[in-house]
């Protein structure tokens, strides 16, 4: 797809009908994946090749199928004829979002033939029964899940133009409703500093990803407005070595996560508080793993991987920094991968995604926290 870039307002509201803007990027986020999804009843998740409803209330995980008597996984001879059936994007499956009372699952199409199947953008009503594919991609322009998101009424995705000598990137914006044409927001021929966008993240009227120096293949943080598409240059470490491997956005702070264990900070503009220049933030000190936070909390847990951590944990903050749990999750859990936040959940999903474990955040003051795990079926 040719990003032709003319001047233009593109359509944003003004609200998200669901996510608060410290909260999207909880299931969008690079480390967690992008595979869950919370609406007002509950979780959506993908794993495999099925979509499926936690459901808390009764401690289950239901495929998301109306059809009567149906199999779901166990319908050998036409699998497809489920209603929770979908090719998956990748191995850990399709990337899932929901607002405004709709799902959108990124996947491939069911009617091209394997080898040359296409990746769309399928609405899917909240009961799994109606399903249509709003926007199709052809494979070589997806790379990652990284590089999508829904937000305020749109599916933003940065799409990749390959010919045999050169790769660029482009910034896009869909409409879920289909009431205007997709726009492009920023094309890498518009800006030849800058390559390879990718972990795109959305707050407020901005998109905030990384892209590479064209000359040094160092990543840097950009963010771009939406409405005006003005692009810049937020962050720059500066220190050999020190590269940024994701940024986040949590209120009114901008987080870097640094390939070099290394964590900073700066206002959503882009100042940096360095070293010497003040007191090191909180965000700064926190140790290395997968870090999200909500209105009232900082969580975070130790990566499955790390070696360096003697007895792996998940630990809960304030948002100044005061520790309120310490959890060894290793000795509950332990084959758990992604942590994921809801609005009064804590989640840990199990190494396959076949097994999901979570807390109420109300157990959060006590500092123990009552697990309760949901297989999925």
């Amino acid at each position: 797809m040719t990003c032709a870039c003319a001047a233009f307002p593109a359509t944003v509201p003004t609200a998200d009908t669901y996510y608060a803007s410290c909260q999207q990027g909880l299931y969008n986020g690079r480390a967690p994946g992008r595979n869950i999804a919370e609406s007002e009843d509950g979780f959506y998740i993908t794993a495999g090749n099925y979509l499926y409803f936690l459901d808390l209330t009764q401690g289950k995980a239901l495929p998301l199928c109306s059809k009567p008597n149906c199999l779901h996984a166990q319908e050998a001879a036409a699998p497809e004829a489920c209603n929770a059936y979908f090719f998956p994007f990748d191995s850990v499956g399709a990337p899932v979002f929901y607002t405004d009372g709709k799902l959108y699952v990124f996947t491939y199409t069911a009617a091209s033939p394997f080898g040359k199947r296409q990746l769309a953008l399928t609405e899917v009503s909240a009961d799994g029964a109606a399903r249509k594919d709003l926007y199709t991609f052809s494979t070589s322009e997806l790379g990652a899940s990284s590089r999508m998101l829904v937000h305020r009424g749109c599916f933003y995705v940065v799409l990749r133009q390959m010919t045999e000598t050169d790769v660029s990137y482009s910034v896009w914006q869909y409409p879920l409703d289909k009431k205007g044409e997709p726009k492009c927001l920023l094309s890498s021929a518009d800006v030849p500093d800058y390559i390879n966008f990718d972990h795109i993240y959305a707050a407020d009227d901005y998109l905030y990803f990384l892209a590479d120096l064209t000359a040094s293949s160092e990543p840097v943080s950009l963010r771009l407005s939406i409405p005006d598409r003005t692009l810049e240059r937020l962050y720059n470490i500066g220190d050999a070595g020190h590269w940024i491997s994701e940024t986040r956005v949590y209120g009114d702070t901008l987080f870097n996560i640094v390939i070099a264990l290394e964590r900073q900070t700066s206002d959503v503009d882009g100042y940096v508080q360095r070293q010497g220049e003040s007191e090191p933030s909180f965000w700064g000190t926190l140790p290395l793993g997968q870090i999200v936070a909500d209105d009232l909390y900082v969580y975070q847990l130790d990566l499955y991987y790390d070696t360096a951590a003697s007895r792996k944990s998940l630990r809960i903050y304030t948002q100044t920094g005061a520790l309120l749990m310490e959890y060894p999750v290793e000795d509950e859990i332990p084959d758990y991968r992604n942590l994921y936040v809801g609005k009064e959940q804590v989640l840990l999903s199990a190494k396959d995604n076949s097994a999901y474990w979570y807390f109420d955040k109300s157990d959060i003051p006590s500092g123990i926290p009552q697990w309760k795990r949901i297989v999925l079926e």
